[in-house]
């Protein structure tokens, strides 16, 4: 939550700024590898629904890239 110009913020809110940002680091970490990997920064279609299939595709393929650590995170425990 963004503060008004002269205004302070309540502890609620920075309690609230606190937990979105715990939770906005994984989400930003998510689509940055996107990015990264996949050149994720344009789109290649236009529309709407083909914007959304090359997202869909992407995520897909971010699982299954990181799947083999996964898998070996998961059988150490």
């Amino acid at each position: 939550l963004k503060v008004q110009k002269g205004m302070k913020l309540t502890e609620r809110q920075r309690e609230l700024n606190n937990a979105i940002s715990k939770m906005r680091c994984f989400i930003e970490r998510t689509f940055g590898s996107i990015r990264r990997w996949f050149s994720g920064g344009r789109c290649r279609y236009r529309g709407l629904e083909r914007t959304h299939t090359q997202n869909i595709l992407e995520a897909m393929a971010y699982n299954l890239k990181r799947m083999p650590r996964l898998l070996v995170l998961q059988s150490i425990k």
